[in-house]
C-alpha cells in the first residue's frame, strides 16, 4: 500500500508534534529556538538573493538558486525544513540527557554502612574475646 504525499505529510506532522509536545514538557524553550532559526533562515536567504543581484554575472546554476530564493512558498518549505531540524536535535539531545540520567542513577552515590561500635564498654578488657565481639 503506497502512502499519498498527503499521508506523508500528515504522518510527519504527527511526529513533528509529538516530539514538540515532549519537548514543552521540559524546561527547555524551543517555542525561542524556532523563532531564533527562522529568523537566521531569513537573513541567510536575503544575504543570498543580495549577493545574486549585485553579482556582475551569474552562471546558469546561480541564476537557478536565485529563482529558486524568490519563488513564491519556498520560505515556507525552508521554515518547515528549520523547524523540523531544530525539533529534532532538541528531542535527540532531551532523549539522550534522560538516558544518562537513568544510566547514572545509583552511580556516584556512597553506599553508607551502619557504623561500627569500635568502643569496649566501660567495664569490659580488651582480650580476644572483646575484639571479637568489636569486629
Amino acid at each position: 500500500m503506497k502512502q499519498t504525499d498527503e499521508e506523508l505529510f500528515q504522518e510527519r506532522y504527527n511526529c513533528k508534534k509529538e516530539k514538540y509536545d515532549r519537548i514543552k514538557e521540559t524546561e527547555y524553550d524551543i517555542d525561542d529556538e524556532l523563532v531564533q532559526a527562522k529568523e537566521r533562515l531569513h537573513e541567510n536567504i536575503a544575504q543570498r538573493i543580495k549577493y545574486f543581484e549585485e553579482k556582475d554575472e551569474l552562471t546558469n546554476r546561480e541564476i537557478q538558486e536565485l529563482k529558486d530564493l524568490k519563488e513564491p512558498g519556498k520560505l515556507d518549505e525552508e521554515e518547515l525544513l528549520v523547524e523540523e531540524y531544530v525539533i529534532n536535535e532538541i528531542y535527540e539531545k532531551i532523549l539522550e540527557k534522560e538516558d544518562n540520567k537513568r544510566k547514572n542513577k545509583g552511580k556516584g552515590k556512597e553506599t553508607r554502612t551502619p557504623p561500627i561500635k569500635l568502643e569496649l564498654e566501660k567495664d569490659d578488657e580488651y582480650n580476644e574475646e572483646s575484639a571479637i565481639k568489636i569486629g
